[in-house]
């Protein structure tokens, strides 16, 4: 749903700016997702009236314009537009003007000949609209008035983000509403057309209306307005609010009823009056029947579908379209307007069937005011009156009222709102926040007995009404209360439950399956995996094998694999998730959440597909590993360090680190560990101390970029002792924020490119967020990242 702040204020006679405006609305539970200016800022721009357009002495395509612009001297002004001719009024920009993008108007000479300003055009301006050409004003444009003023372009159009519950929301009234109830301010009540003109049902300004299907159209009204000018222009005012808004402008009756729905919330319609055949009929359709609607659509209808019809055929699919043969064109004399309420689950059900959605048909699937369409048809008919003439016919009105939505009161207690909100509040601002929401209120011993306004079909519990208090008052008042709750398996551990139940989820996806294994362990092997830590020894152990605490998950991985292995099992994948014990200084035990897994055997299962069984590596874990950290840590953060560990093997090992802090291994076994123990070939571990990451969170909002990516691949010769980790990040320094991913995608070692060296290929994807990348910039970015790699670490381009 989109608003002007204009439009608003006009209806709450308030002025507020537009960051209070959103945080107010956002707090109240209509999200403010998006606020922009009507127009960029630019000054010195009036309005003008051409009084003589001659051609330009020096050049055939440009003109001489004489101009009023209302200060008593004429301008003359060169002018190359197609469009322009006298009599015309044009946006005027003056010497000394600032257009959008900083563009300052001089005089100057154009071939030869003097221009004391220039004529706009809409895209000058930054306006939204047709670009070619003069903006053309309308023939009542007042000259010299300030552009922006006429054209009230000191304006924001508000988009929200409404939930499906608040159709009444769906209009600038609705808007208004919610916003005079957060400020307890009034709402501006709309003049109505009075209902006195030519009563006599029987008078041919009169046109007869028949409702077949009550269930689905309880409430109809509509009258007929003979000799209108529809030819005249729609008023300045309600144009631009339609574009604004997001509707083009048509002629002048169908942007009236536009321009209702949009103030009210209620959809209209307009027939051309000579072309329907003796009266309305709210009906179902025949099956298949036909109706060719306004966009041109032939549809063939079946028997559950509500349509206006007249004597002869479908006129209108109902809440949805109007039909073709009897549209609104400018050469429309005599009309009917209609205004109804039809049921929403009657519309939603054709709107899925036909796959139509108008504004109409979304308003009316959420919920229409049962009581709003006799103001909205006489609004509408008084603003017809008001523009284009004519005479107005009596309003003919049918109810079913067995069939209208029934607004039964709701009992609200006080008990019932201190409970859900915490606090009590005072009997006088209940009552102040209801009868502000439109709500007739009668106070009894408990409290209160409330019947809501007809726009408002979602309160309908108690409970509604509490929320209502509660979000009008403003969330910020409910008391906070500390909650006080043991949850996890140790109150010294942080967890996630979200996050742990993703762990577990990915891990089973890539194949690993979860053990559960002792927290006592044997003494040797804790030595072996981790001599760093001074396990905890048990005073009164199960055997031997179980004495001491363990400070690392791989010993129980480890176990479980020589088992497996030892009974034919050639390949497996295992992962614990569990708590390590860590003695500190002072004899006090620290218990850390961490990940372990454990990979050997081949990469995949066995199958046709694959001929040769590939076995799991050491890169292959650490694809793993990284899938893993993505769960709690932004990419960036993760680094990989080559470290030496007695359990692993010399070259093919890694610390893991997270913004520089180390939080776990990962690697292949050391051959004499396998072989002590028995293990199979290429047997690989990893352990990850969860307790420092496991709450971090790492989902930060970037903005997408709509502009293209540029690809450079580049390949340098480095000595083999320098790591990728510090490549990476030289590259990353240098190119900061245009380098949007950056991947090692090939290594080469041949004796032609020299001992101890190595070629390494590297992808550089460059983006940016404002603008699209020139070659030329690129190109220079590059240069510096080889430059700044050869001075750092005497790389070279590999010719």
């Amino acid at each position: 749903m989109k608003f002007s702040k204009l439009w608003l204020n006009e209806l709450i006679k308030a002025d507020f700016d537009s960051e209070k405006l959103t945080e107010q609305l956002t707090m109240a539970g209509l999200e403010v997702s998006q606020v922009e200016p009507v127009a960029a800022e630019f000054h010195g721009v009036v309005v003008g009236n051409v009084l003589t357009v001659d051609r330009h002495p020096n050049a055939d395509k440009l003109s001489l314009c004489q101009v009023d612009v209302g200060t008593g001297n004429n301008l003359s002004i060169v002018c190359g537009a197609a469009n322009v001719r006298p009599q015309m009024k044009v946006p005027v920009a003056l010497v000394g003007a600032i257009l959008p993008g900083d563009f300052k108007i001089k005089k100057s000479k154009l071939r030869g000949v003097e221009s004391e300003g220039m004529l706009c055009s809409v895209g000058e301006l930054g306006l939204v609209g047709e670009a070619a050409g003069i903006f053309e004003l309308p023939n009542d444009a007042p000259i010299g008035v300030d552009i922006r003023k006429y054209l009230m372009l000191d304006d924001a159009i508000f988009e929200v983000d409404l939930t499906a519950n608040r159709g009444d929301c769906l209009s600038i009234m609705g808007i208004a509403r919610e916003v005079a109830a957060i400020n307890r301010i009034p709402v501006t009540q709309l003049k109505s057309y009075p209902e006195k003109l030519l009563n006599d049902s029987k008078n041919a300004n009169s046109f007869p209306i028949t409702i077949a299907a009550k269930d689905a159209c309880p409430h109809y009204c509509g009258l007929v307005i003979r000799g209108i000018n529809n030819r005249i222009d729609t008023p300045i005012l309600i144009k631009e609010r339609l574009q604004r808004l997001g509707i083009r402008s048509i002629n002048l009756v169908v942007d009236v009823t536009n321009y209702v729905m949009l103030e009210l919330g209620q959809p209209l319609h307009a027939f051309d009056l000579k072309k329907m055949q003796h009266g309305i009929n709210v009906r179902y359709a025949k099956q298949d029947e036909n109706i060719t609607l306004l966009d041109g659509r032939i549809l063939g209808l079946d028997n559950k579908t509500l349509v206006i019809a007249d004597l002869n055929q479908p006129v209108a699919f109902a809440g949805v379209m109007g039909g073709d043969k009897t549209g609104i064109s400018q050469d429309t004399v005599d009309i009917f307007l209609e205004s109804a309420f039809f049921v929403p689950e009657k519309i939603v059900g054709v709107v899925q069937r036909y796959n139509l959605q108008t504004d109409s048909s979304y308003r009316y699937i959420r919920g229409v005011d049962y009581r709003l369409q006799l103001k909205a048809l006489n609004y509408a008919a008084s603003l017809i009156g008001e523009i284009a003439g004519g005479t107005l016919g009596a309003v003919t009105e049918m109810v079913a009222e067995e069939y209208l939505p029934k607004s039964s009161p709701i009992i609200l207690r006080r008990q019932a709102i201190k409970n859900i909100l915490g606090s009590q509040i005072s009997d006088k601002e209940v009552a102040d926040i209801l009868s502000h929401l439109g709500m007739k209120i009668e106070g009894n011993v408990d409290g209160w007995l409330v019947v809501a306004p007809s726009w408002r079909f979602d309160v309908q519990i108690e409970e509604d009404l509490v929320e209502e208090i509660a979000r009008i008052r403003g969330y910020h008042f409910i008391p906070e209360e500390k909650i006080i709750a043991n949850i996890g398996v140790n109150s010294g551990t942080k967890t996630s439950y979200l996050d742990r139940s993703r762990l577990y989820t990915l891990l089973e996806d890539l194949g690993y399956h979860e053990i559960i294994t002792f927290s006592f362990i044997d003494a040797k092997l804790q030595e072996l995996f981790d001599s760093d830590h001074q396990a905890l020894q048990l005073i009164n152990p199960i055997s031997a094998e179980l004495s001491v605490m363990r400070t690392t998950l791989l010993p129980g991985l480890i176990n479980a694999v020589s088992y497996n292995s030892k009974r034919q099992q050639q390949r497996a994948r295992f992962f614990e998730v569990g708590l390590r014990f860590l003695q500190k200084e002072n004899g006090a035990v620290d218990q850390e959440l961490a990940v372990a897994g454990i990979v050997f055997g081949n990469l995949y299962p066995e199958q046709w597909g694959v001929k040769q069984q590939e076995q799991g590596n050491f890169f292959d874990l650490k694809n793993d590993v990284e899938r893993i950290l993505k769960i709690f840590v932004a990419n960036n953060a993760i680094e990989y360090i080559a470290k030496s560990n007695s359990a692993f093997h010399p070259t093919k090992t890694a610390q893991i680190c997270v913004a520089g802090v180390p939080i776990g291994y990962l690697g292949e076994l050391h051959p004499i560990i396998k072989q002590k123990l028995e293990l199979p070939k290429e047997t690989c571990v990893f352990e990850i101390g969860l307790s420092g990451i496991i709450n971090e969170s790492k989902d930060v909002f970037k903005m997408f970029s709509r502009f293209p990516k540029v690809q450079r691949d580049i390949a340098i010769v480095v000595d083999k002792n320098i790591p990728w980790s510090q490549i990476r990040q030289k590259i990353v320094d240098i190119s900061k924020e245009l380098l949007q991913n950056i991947t090692l995608f090939d290594v080469y070692c041949s004796e032609n490119i020299g001992l101890n060296k190595r070629s390494m290929a590297i992808r550089l994807i460059f983006q940016s967020v404002s603008r699209t990348l020139v070659d030329a910039e690129v190109e220079s970015l590059v240069d510096h990242i080889v430059l700044g790699l050869k001075q750092t670490f005497d790389a070279s381009l590999r010719g």
